[in-house]
């Protein structure tokens, strides 16, 4: 992050955009504004709806947020996201290795994706040194769209990252797992179309699926009652369980110690409880732990953290 200048994050999501403005300070960050949009009435491929520009560009100038680089995040079905175990070597051949790896073993054209990878950490596994990596691809045709958002409002790209992966920079406030512990943290972010469900590993993502099933579900029922949105939980609980089983067949086998919620789904009456007790696993909310380095936050935006936690994890990459 250039040092004392303002940047800008922000979110676009099925339902809402929220956009956060800070700068570095001290070992952190400091907000210098916020703001959020509702984009209910929008489609479901909200980087295309033209409406959706000029709800922004309001926002943007209704809050005075005039920081013209920006960071975003994205996430979604067409996502890749997979941890790669390679032999360990020098950056380049490690770049080397990890495209042979998605030329051989997933069915996409490479040419057709933004790929990136980050090297994770170093094991010792049978006396030989590991690289677990971590490999994020997107589709081009992706990205464009939103570049091409940022490009209407005049605005600058300046980092675009996987949601997920951006907040393991929130956990770095927390008390590091030990290194042989067997158990993962899991992130629920239940928005208006969709659910996304990750898997942390040592404050890393490890894995992130989308759920097709989101809040629209019963926003549009006629039978809006506690049953409805008991089903509604229910599908999303069922394919955590799937998720959770591939999870442990895939070998690592760790438990899942506890689930933070957020999302505006998150706000779902005594979900916190239901989740857990259908689960039996301890759920919670992100709160004041995460946010030990992120100064100026005000009662709006606390209020809100449900809905503006994706881009406080962005804002916090802006600070290494």
């Amino acid at each position: 992050m250039l040092f004392n200048k303002n940047i800008l994050v922000m979110d676009i999501g099925s339902r809402y955009v929220k956009v956060v403005q800070g700068k570095r300070y001290k070992n952190g960050v400091r907000i210098t504004g916020h703001g959020i949009c509702d984009v209910k009435e929008g489609s479901e491929d909200i980087a295309e709806e033209a409406d959706v520009v000029e709800k922004i560009h309001k926002l943007l100038m209704q809050k005075k947020l005039k920081a013209k680089n920006v960071s975003m995040g994205i996430k979604g079905r067409d996502l890749i996201i997979r941890r790669l175990s390679l032999p360990d070597m020098k950056h380049k051949e490690l770049q080397q290795a990890v495209y042979y790896e998605i030329t051989e073993y997933l069915p996409i054209d490479y040419n057709e994706y933004v790929i990136n990878s980050k090297k994770l950490d170093v094991i010792n596994k049978d006396g030989e040194a590991r690289a677990e990596v971590l490999l994020a691809a997107a589709p081009k045709s992706k990205i464009d769209k939103y570049t091409d958002i940022l490009g209407r409002l005049k605005l600058k790209a300046r980092v675009i990252d996987v949601f997920s992966n951006s907040m393991s920079n929130l956990f770095q406030n927390l008390p590091q797992e030990d290194e042989n512990s067997d158990e993962c943290i899991g992130i629920l972010d239940i928005g208006y179309i969709s659910a996304t469900f990750a898997l942390m590993e040592k404050g890393n993502l490890y894995l992130e699926r989308e759920i097709s099933f989101g809040t629209k579900v019963i926003d549009e029922s006629i039978y809006n009652t506690k049953n409805k949105t008991r089903d509604a939980i229910d599908e999303i609980l069922e394919h955590i369980t799937k998720i959770m089983d591939y999870y442990i067949l895939s070998g690592s086998g760790k438990r899942l110690k506890l689930i933070y919620i957020h999302g505006g789904g998150a706000k779902l009456k005594d979900i916190e409880n239901y989740i857990k007790a259908c689960l039996n696993v301890e759920t919670r909310f992100f709160g004041h732990e995460f946010l030990n380095n992120i100064y100026g936050l005000d009662k709006e935006l606390m209020d809100n953290i449900h809905l503006y936690i994706n881009c406080l994890g962005l804002l916090l990459r802006e600070a290494k």
